[in-house]
C-alpha cells in the first residue's frame, strides 16, 4: 500500500542541525519537506499561508507560536535539557524535544509517536496512513543507509575479520554477553556484540527478531507451528507475543 506523506516544515538557522534532519528526513517517501525557512518573518507568513503536519524550529524562535495557525506537531531543537524549561515549552505548544546533540534514535522515536497518532488523526475524506511506531521509521532507513545493498558482513573477532554472505546465516542467538550466528554449514560464530546492534545492521527484509535472545533469517524458516513456534532446520524457537504479528506478516501467514 502507497503510504501518504506527511508535510513537514524547517524553521532552524544552525546549519548543522539542518543538513542532519534534512538529511536524515528527505530519503522518507513518508515525508514531504515543504519549506525551510530562516526567519521570524518568513516563518509566519509562510506557516500561515500553508498547513504543514510537522513544524521542526529551535525553542528560541517560539515566541511566533503567538502569531501562527499552529500545526498539529511542533517539535522544538533545545541546547538546554532543564526540567522546568522543558515543561514551559510543552505547555506552550511544542509536542516534543529534540535535544542536541542530534541523533537518529531520539529522531526516530518522536517521529514514530506522530505517525502513531496521525496515522488516526480525524480528517474528512483523509485516508488513515499505513505506518506506525518508530520500527517502521527504523525499518525504512536501514534502505536508504549507504551500503544496504552488500550481501555480506564481517565478524570481528580479536584481530582477524572474517567475512560471511547472509545469505548462510540462519538464525542468531544470544550467549550471556555475546552472540552466536549459526550458519547453514552447521559452524558457529561467537562475537562479543549485542543482539540490538546487529537487528540494526541486517537488512529487516530478511532478518526478524522473534524474541529476547533469538533473531531468524525469514528465508530459512521452514515451519510455523501454531499458535507461536517457528522450525529453522532442527531448531525448534518460540515467538514472543510481542513479535507475533510481525512475524505473521513477514511470513506472510
Amino acid at each position: 500500500m502507497k503510504r501518504n506523506p506527511i508535510s513537514c516544515v524547517f524553521f532552524i538557522e544552525n546549519e548543522n542541525h539542518l543538513k542532519y534532519l534534512n538529511s536524515l528526513l528527505s530519503g522518507f517517501n513518508s515525508m514531504d519537506i515543504i519549506g525551510s525557512l530562516r526567519n521570524s518573518l518568513e516563518a509566519i507568513a509562510f506557516l500561515n499561508d500553508h498547513k504543514p503536519t510537522v513544524l521542526f524550529m529551535e525553542t528560541r524562535f517560539a515566541e511566533i507560536l503567538h502569531s501562527i495557525k499552529k500545526p498539529p506537531f511542533i517539535v522544538g531543537i533545545s541546547e538546554k535539557t532543564n526540567v522546568k524549561g522543558i515543561r514551559n515549552l510543552l505547555s506552550f505548544g511544542f509536542f516534543d524535544i529534540f535535544f542536541t546533540p542530534l541523533n537518529e534514535r531520539q529522531i526516530f522515536n518522536v517521529m514514530g509517536k506522530i505517525w502513531n497518532i496521525w496515522s488516526n488523526y480525524p480528517e474528512s475524506n483523509r485516508k488513515p496512513i499505513p505506518m506506525v511506531a518508530e520500527t517502521s521509521y527504523l525499518e525504512e532507513y536501514n534502505h536508504t543507509k549507504p551500503g544496504y545493498n552488500k550481501d555480506f558482513l564481517f565478524l570481528k573477532k580479536n584481530d582477524v575479520s572474517t567475512r560471511i554472505n547472509l545469505n548462510d546465516i540462519a538464525f542468531l542467538s544470544r550467549c550471556k554477553n555475546q552472540i552466536c550466528f549459526h550458519l547453514d554449514n552447521g559452524t558457529e560464530k561467537l562475537i562479543r556484540k549485542s543482539l540490538k546492534f546487529y537487528q540494526e545492521k541486517l537488512p529487516c527484509e530478511h532478518f526478524l527478531k522473534i524474541n529476547k535472545e533469538i533473531i531468524v533469517n525469514i528465508d530459512k524458516v521452514t515451519k510455523f507451528v501454531k499458535p507461536d513456534k517457528l522450525v529453522i532446520g532442527n531448531y525448534l524457537f518460540n515467538v514472543s507475543r510481542s513479535f507475533k504479528k510481525a512475524v505473521k506478516e513477514k511470513i506472510l501467514l
